[in-house]
């Protein structure tokens, strides 16, 4: 009698694996461990072809720390909402340091072009691009 040498895999994983993918909801981390997100968040809007686009600062998980009051404020640099501040290198759109409304100093900010996507983050509509990914500050 011949015994089959492969692998079983369970249809719950299966499942499992495909939701992840439609959600977008496992693939992990949009910045490394500790990091924030600095980015733009593109909101749709129900009149055809209008849309929003503000700065945002996001968790690691895509939950959203603060963003631009201004809905129409794509520049990632300046003054949130909640009292998070941006400061930028001159004429760019560079981050050299964040300040969150919880007291937090970030800085040594990276490229990146991660993006949270719908449900993450309490978003119901709309894209968050990371464009930047910031470490704390001892």
């Amino acid at each position: 009698m011949k015994t089959s040498t492969r692998a079983r895999v369970h249809p719950t994983s299966i499942a499992a694996t495909i939701l992840c993918a439609l959600l977008a909801s496992c693939v992990g981390a949009v910045c490394p461990s500790g990091n924030i997100g600095v980015g733009d968040f593109i909101e749709p809007f129900f009149i055809l072809g209008a849309r929003a686009e503000r700065g945002v600062i996001v968790g690691n998980d895509c939950s959203i720390i603060d963003g631009k009051s201004d809905i129409n404020d794509a520049s990632i640099c300046g003054t949130y909402a909640d009292g998070s501040t941006v400061t930028c290198n001159d004429g760019t759109n560079t981050p050299t340091s964040v300040h969150t409304p919880d007291g937090q100093n970030w800085g040594n900010c990276v490229p990146s072009t991660e993006t949270c996507t719908n449900g993450n983050g309490g978003t119901l509509n709309g894209n968050i691009t990371v464009q930047f990914c910031c470490t704390t500050e001892a």
